[in-house]
């Protein structure tokens, strides 16, 4: 049996949307020091890579003592979320949002998210789609676990504690909420599971008076599905498709899997396909994180023990059934064949897909992290490599640098999460 990674790794490396403290949204492996020198560093040099046509158009940090930000949570049209907050905080504040305005993004948040009441929260994960929020907590000592809505008011965001409480009817096992997703009226909360079942995934559909505390509308599993798979460590959702990550940490590659809401509605099913990577080896991990848009699915394989991959998925003309990989995406520069911690994140937005590589780098610069973009080519998805990398402009060592593409495409959200310094800041790119 592997090694099972711990959990304080796996938090510092997800530093993305789709997954706060954990992933993508955003959930990893520990470093290995293996394609690395003897210090752990990787070796070679990132020649070759440019940011192509992005460029960096805000640089966000803490503007109260003691504050600091994790990660960037996630970018929805004129609005994004950092995850951060102050541990001397009374209030209980763990998100900021930001508003773009005319003028473009603003350092001052306009609007604070806070918890029902102040806790020691174990946040694992955010989700932001249009005017809606929501926050997974899994159990810890003074909190048991849930999912927290937050609803943008009439007049715009304003400080504010939930707006609904998420809870499921059947999970005891303390890992709801471990990672969450939204999209329009539904939200996807994963429950990995871990050393209790196979792992699942919950909906909730918005009733038509609003987001009110309620339990889930349907549970979603693995027909196949076995203890430690994880199903749940990574949700997404896109209109009426839910993808699914399994990614086996304890034993096996991974794998993930696709839920179409029915013409009746979401209710409890198994899956619609399974997604497979048959040259996957044991430990690829494939499905730590994921991504949906559209007829697009992007699940990441960032491997503790060898370099991380991403693979894509294209929905079928007739629809989607249980395949293999449409193309797979990996680092065109010199630092490929290291490990980078490529594949945590990944998102897709448009025709753009979004990897993350938070431990990219080489001395003076170990570990300063970045994002490969891949565009989608005129005929169509196919395997690819990419040097194309989004990196801040005062990168330095240390600061695991990774983030989100909007749904758009045309934005992107990262942040640097210096563990040591315990400093921090959220950065945002934009095309032309």
């Amino acid at each position: 049996m592997r090694f099972r990674c711990s959990a304080v790794p796996i938090l510092l490396f997800s530093l993305a949307l789709s997954a706060i403290c954990a992933a993508q949204n955003l959930p990893t492996a520990p470093k290995p020091k293996s394609n690395a020198d003897p210090s752990g560093n990787a070796t070679g040099s990132p020649v070759e890579a440019s940011p192509g046509n992005w460029s960096q158009l805000a640089k966000l940090t803490p503007t109260r003592s003691g504050e600091f930000f994790h990660s960037a949570a996630g970018i929805s049209g004129d609005t994004l979320v950092v995850f951060g907050g102050n541990p001397s905080d009374a209030n209980g504040t763990f998100a900021f949002i930001f508003v773009k305005t005319a003028a473009g993004w603003g350092n001052t948040p306009v609007a604070e998210l806070r918890l029902p009441s102040p806790a020691n929260a174990s946040f694992s994960s955010f989700a932001l789609d249009g005017d809606t929020a929501v926050a997974g907590v899994t159990a810890s000592s003074s909190q048991s676990a849930s999912a927290y809505v937050y609803s943008k008011p009439p007049g715009g965001w304003t400080t504010m504690k939930p707006t609904a409480t998420l809870t499921p009817t059947d999970s005891v096992d303390g890992d709801f909420g471990f990672s969450v997703s939204v999209s329009g009226d539904a939200i996807v909360v994963g429950d990995r599971g871990y050393g209790s079942n196979a792992g699942s995934a919950y909906v909730f559909v918005k009733p038509a008076g609003g987001w009110t505390n309620m339990t889930q509308t349907a549970e979603l599993t693995a027909s196949d599905g076995i203890l430690n798979d994880e199903l749940g460590y990574s949700v997404s959702i896109s209109g009426t498709t839910i993808a699914a990550g399994a990614p086996q940490l304890s034993s096996g590659s991974g794998k993930a899997y696709v839920f179409v809401e029915p013409a009746t509605g979401w209710t409890n099913m198994t899956q619609t396909a399974e997604l497979t990577v048959p040259g996957a080896a044991d430990g690829a991990f494939l499905g730590l994180t994921i991504s949906v848009n559209g007829d697009v699915v992007v699940a990441g394989a960032p491997s503790e023990f060898f370099p991380g991959a991403a693979y894509l998925f294209q929905k079928p003309s007739t629809g989607w059934t249980n395949m293999t990989e449409t193309a797979t995406l990996l680092p065109g520069d010199t630092l490929r064949g290291q490990y980078t911690g490529f594949g945590s994140p990944v998102s897709v937005g448009g025709k753009i897909v979004a990897v993350g590589a938070g431990y990219r780098g080489i001395p003076p610069n170990q570990e300063a992290g970045g994002i490969y973009v891949f565009a989608e080519p005129a005929g169509g998805w196919q395997n690819a490599t990419s040097t194309t990398v989004v990196v801040p402009s005062d990168k330095h060592y240390f600061a695991f640098f990774s983030g989100v593409v909007s749904t758009a495409g045309n934005e992107m959200i990262g942040s640097t999460h210096e563990f040591y310094s315990r400093t921090s800041a959220a950065y945002v790119f934009g095309l032309p």
